[in-house]
């Protein structure tokens, strides 16, 4: 699932525009910029709280074909277009696909301790954060 959030400048920068728009008037294109090829585009916008015009959400479930490799790493781009406009490199996130295959874990992620007591165990987490070295 591709997914992008999308705010309207006043949601932003407060002020910068005397007047806010609907960000249901924008469309979404998602492009693979590893290759320039479109993924998807006119995604609509739906809003994340319909008391709220301001941000809104454009998402597509993208079909990748892996062919026989197991997976594959693609930079995907976001086209804003319609009533609003925005294409930035800035914007662009890498993705990476995996088949499932027997005897392998693929993800990505962290897990924060926020416990104020310290955990126990064979691999407890610190009570305070570990120092990072330079």
């Amino acid at each position: 699932m591709l997914s992008a959030t999308i705010q309207d400048i006043t949601a932003v920068s407060p002020g910068s525009d005397a007047e806010f728009g609907d960000i249901r008037n924008a469309t979404v294109t998602f492009m693979n910029r590893d290759n320039s090829t479109m993924i998807a585009s006119n995604i609509p916008v739906g809003l994340v709280n319909a008391l709220d015009t301001k941000t809104g959400t454009a998402s597509f479930t993208w079909s990748v074909d892996l062919g026989t490799a197991t997976s594959a790493t693609y930079t995907i781009g976001v086209i804003v277009n319609n009533y609003y406009t925005r294409n930035d490199s800035g914007d662009n996130t890498v993705v990476q696909i995996a088949k499932p295959v027997a005897g392998s874990i693929n993800g990505g992620g962290f897990l924060v301790n926020t416990a104020t007591n310290p955990s126990t165990g064979t691999y407890a987490a610190p009570s305070t954060p570990r120092p990072t070295s330079a």
